[in-house]
């Protein structure tokens, strides 16, 4: 852990050496810290340069709210889930055929999925139960090491289990919602105190159940597609604003691809090539403003990857893992951008997390098949 400002606001960087972080992503995160309100800012081990600010930052604000700070995807998140799937029946190539629709709105009843997380609409609402684009995903993965078997027993999971990932978030309500702030006061922010605030923070709220909403509809039309059932382990979000009460006063805690590290055991994960880390946080979490890493981190900006990659890799390469996992990603910029290369290695922010005390790993997780997105065929299946 690096103090890169001892006065307020603190600044800390959570990781061994500045070295391993870009110089781009520490401006980043030291400009954010300038902001009026800052107390308290966190780097965590997974940052990298974002828009403006950095991907894998929490900042700690008293009075003062930034709508542009949680961007376009406010409630964007990962979720886990236990599935029906049994592991000594899996077949890849089997399984990725069926996993059809999932890009098309869904046929259900929209308002009354989304009432049954607390948000209320009045007309259906076609985006509920997709993916997204950018490094959202879908992904069936097997438990394929247990580092605490008590603690995994205790989540309803056993080494071996296949269970799904879900990365996306709010869709084009955070879009709108970031649009809506951004067009009136850009990054000024505002009041804590203010009516502006209170109506953001309502809007924000929605957001971010929008969000839960819309992870579990994309794992129930994802195990649908295979005759699987599911329940949920786990689900915490990474882009938000949150009140918070600290030495009894209140502050507004902005976390920007930092994952909330007060609701328990959750996911990190890696590439599609690379394990993810089913986690316990551990400690008070101050010093890391309660927050941990929500993946990998970028390595790569988009748009430089296919240059960088395909005179290397063809098109099998980048559909067939080396772990001997699938990915179904049809959209052929997409695929190059989301490349395991274009990532950093998730075995180095897990060890930051230990080296650190900040979070322990609990079991280990392998990919299976990566959904990103699919055309439809001409039959329409």
């Amino acid at each position: 852990m690096i103090i890169l400002n001892e006065a307020s606001p603190r600044v800390v960087l959570c990781v061994s050496s500045k070295e391993q972080v870009e110089g781009e992503a520490l401006a980043q995160l030291m400009s954010g810290a300038g902001l009026p309100g800052v107390v308290h800012a966190a780097g965590l081990a997974d940052i990298h340069p974002g828009m403006g600010l950095p991907v894998g930052a929490a900042y700690l604000m008293e009075n003062m709210v930034y709508p542009h700070i949680p961007g376009t995807d406010a409630g964007c998140g990962v979720g886990l889930w236990r599935t029906s799937l049994k592991p000594g029946k899996i077949n890849l190539d089997r399984w990725s055929k069926k996993l059809n629709g999932l890009d098309d709105p869904w046929d259900g009843d929209t308002v009354e999925w989304l009432a049954e997380f607390g948000v209320e609409a009045s007309e259906p609402d076609p985006g509920l139960g997709t993916i997204g684009g950018g490094n959202h995903f879908a992904e069936l993965q097997q438990i394929d090491q247990v580092f605490d078997a008590d603690r995994v027993k205790d989540l309803g999971l056993k080494k071996r289990d296949v269970v799904l990932l879900v990365h996306t978030g709010s869709r084009g309500l955070g879009s709108a919602l970031f649009w809506e702030y951004a067009n009136e006061g850009g990054a000024q922010g505002l009041p804590g105190d203010s009516g502006q605030a209170r109506e953001f923070m309502e809007k924000h709220a929605r957001a971010l159940d929008w969000g839960r909403a819309n992870r579990a509809l994309v794992a129930r039309r994802f195990l649908s597609c295979l005759s699987a059932k599911e329940s949920l382990v786990a689900d915490v979000c990474h882009n938000s604003v949150e009140k918070v009460d600290l030495s009894s006063k209140e502050f507004f805690l902005h976390r920007k691809g930092a994952a909330d590290a007060t609701q328990g055991p959750f996911v990190i994960p890696g590439s599609r090539d690379a394990f993810s880390y089913l986690v316990e946080p551990l400690g008070d979490q101050r010093e890391n403003a309660f927050s941990l890493p929500h993946g990998a981190g970028r390595k790569w900006p988009r748009g430089h990857c296919k240059a960088r990659l395909s005179s290397k890799y063809g098109k099998s390469d980048m559909t067939h893992t080396k772990l001997g996992g699938r990915v179904i990603c049809h959209d052929s910029a997409l695929l190059w951008d989301e490349a395991p290369q274009a990532y950093k290695d998730i075995e180095k922010v897990m060890q930051e997390l230990e080296k650190h005390d900040m979070a322990r790993p609990v079991a280990r997780l392998r990919p299976l098949i990566t959904y990103k997105t699919r055309t439809k065929n001409r039959q329409g299946r």
